[in-house]
């Protein structure tokens, strides 16, 4: 579940006392107005941009999916899409990985509920995989795993924005997570991977200040508005690939060369754009590979050679080890596939949040000492 929108200032206390964002509203594409994830269907029903781009007409209309994503981890990161009937997975695959999931060009299936379960090719249509009320998982990186629900609202028959395969309707706006360094209460830009060692925002995160002076010796990552966010070495884009969302202060990728440029220089054809090669170099390319030549971080920093040794989280192997994990309460500082593992040997329920994985373990020992102190009186 997604949590109700707060005041500022119980946002910001509850953010830093119980490590979750600050931000779980979002931004309607259309009106630009703020939006609840819940509420977001109502929303658009009263839309009047939306109202009128519906109502614009289209050349060759077809059936349109509406589909809700979210991370299934619990971060509180949301989209909401509008597809064509007629384009294949591998078009919703790559705009997934394009608006937050793409760090080193991983593997990816669309599943019904995840590993083990049936999967789908990306050469299917749309039509022929979608249906109101069917729910798919989307899987990327089968180590580090992201896994993201799929949710078809309902369809109906039009068009997309400027025809393109998929319309962001809306999106969560970027969340916002504290400085964990000490008595630091300053707005967090970057995370330590080392630091993190797996666990949700903001474990692991630091202001520019603490940015500088950390001391692990490995590169921070920038904090962006994904749920691959400290995954990876992920670092962006976090932009969908066209249409609404995305920034429009960059030209187009091809632009054909003035009257002027032709007397200067007589060039065949189009040009690329230099300021958009420049801000694609800049973004992408030249800062990794000028910090790896040189030994420094993505900050600047020199590279400590050596990392920090840190221990790292024994995954318990028998079940006396998970209950102890249990009373402790740190069955969520494990991951999703972590906890799978013990599920999957008691043959339980797999699917699910973090969070409905972490009450399945809980109740099932919780169970186990109800039984266990049953058979105590029964034999007294």
């Amino acid at each position: 579940k997604i949590q109700l929108k707060q005041s500022p200032e119980i946002q910001t206390e509850a953010a830093h006392r119980h490590h979750r964002p600050q931000i779980v509203t979002g931004t309607c594409s259309f009106c630009q107005a703020e939006v609840l994830p819940d509420t977001f269907e109502t929303h658009l029903g009263t839309c009047p941009q939306y109202a009128a781009f519906l109502a614009r007409p289209v050349a060759h209309p077809e059936p349109i999916f509406r589909l809700q994503v979210q991370d299934l981890e619990g971060k509180g990161f949301w989209l909401y899409l509008e597809m064509k009937s007629s384009e294949t997975l591998a078009q919703l695959d790559h705009y997934l990985r394009t608006i937050w999931l793409e760090c080193c060009g991983h593997m990816s299936k669309f599943t019904d509920d995840g590993f083990g379960s049936r999967e789908y090719s990306n050469a299917e249509t749309a039509a022929r995989v979608f249906a109101p009320g069917r729910r798919f998982i989307h899987l990327y990186d089968f180590g580090t795993t992201s896994e993201t629900g799929i949710t078809v609202l309902g369809v109906h028959n039009g068009g997309t924005v400027e025809d393109n395969p998929i319309t962001l309707l809306a999106r969560n706006k970027a969340p916002v997570f504290m400085c964990q360094a000490e008595r630091c209460h300053a707005v967090a830009t970057t995370v330590c991977e080392e630091c993190s060692q797996g666990e949700n925002l903001p474990s692991g995160a630091f202001c520019d200040a603490h940015t500088r002076s950390h001391d692990c010796g490995i590169d921070l990552m920038p904090i962006c508005n994904s749920p691959r966010t400290g995954v990876c070495g992920y670092c962006g884009p976090d932009q969908p690939p066209y249409g609404p969302g995305r920034p429009a202060a960059l030209p187009g990728l091809l632009d054909e060369p003035s009257d002027e440029d032709n007397d200067e220089e007589d060039e065949e054809g189009a040009q690329l754009h230099p300021a958009l090669l420049g801000a694609f170099l800049q973004a992408m390319l030249l800062p990794r590979m000028h910090a790896r030549r040189e030994g420094r971080d993505i900050h600047g920093r020199f590279r400590r050679r050596q990392r920090r040794t840190r221990p790292r989280r024994e995954i318990p192997t028998t079940d006396a080890g998970w209950r102890q994990v249990d009373v402790d309460g740190m069955l969520d500082r494990y991951n999703m596939e972590q906890l799978k593992v013990f599920l999957r040997a008691k043959h339980l329920r797999v699917s699910g949040h973090k969070a409905e994985l972490v009450a399945r373990i809980h109740d099932y020992f919780a169970a186990q000492g109800a039984e266990a102190a049953a058979a105590g009186v029964g034999r007294a």
